[in-house]
């Protein structure tokens, strides 16, 4: 039962993991994005720098808005999955018989899916 516990930490902590790294690599993709539109806007008008500088702002700032709205969402997604690796590591805590034989059905099941063809 602990190498189950065990087995079952290592996978929550590989998932947080997971989700952390992704969670970075769409700040700085969103970052990167914002940066591109802001350099895009500045050299289609270049003529016009205060037109530049209002539009700059406008669409750095919609840009910066979306992101948020984005990090929000992944985070409540994140906090969500985390939560659901919870109640699953706590309902196999309480049933280990049990989910051991759901794994095992489960396994049996796909195994037998697979090597019909």
């Amino acid at each position: 039962m602990s190498r189950t516990s065990n087995d079952f930490n290592e996978i929550k902590d590989d998932a947080k993991e997971r989700f952390g790294d992704d969670f970075e690599n769409l700040k700085g993709a969103f970052n990167q994005l914002r940066n591109d539109v802001t350099s895009l806007l500045s050299n289609a008008f270049g003529a016009g720098r205060e037109q530049v500088s209002s539009l700059k702002d406008r669409a750095s700032g919609s840009v910066s808005d979306a992101a948020d709205v984005v990090s929000d969402k992944f985070g409540e997604w994140k906090d969500r999955g985390s939560e659901q690796i919870d109640n699953v590591g706590q309902r196999i805590s309480d049933n280990p018989v049990t989910s051991a034989m759901i794994a095992f059905g489960a396994g049996f099941l796909l195994a037998k899916l697979l090597t019909r063809r």
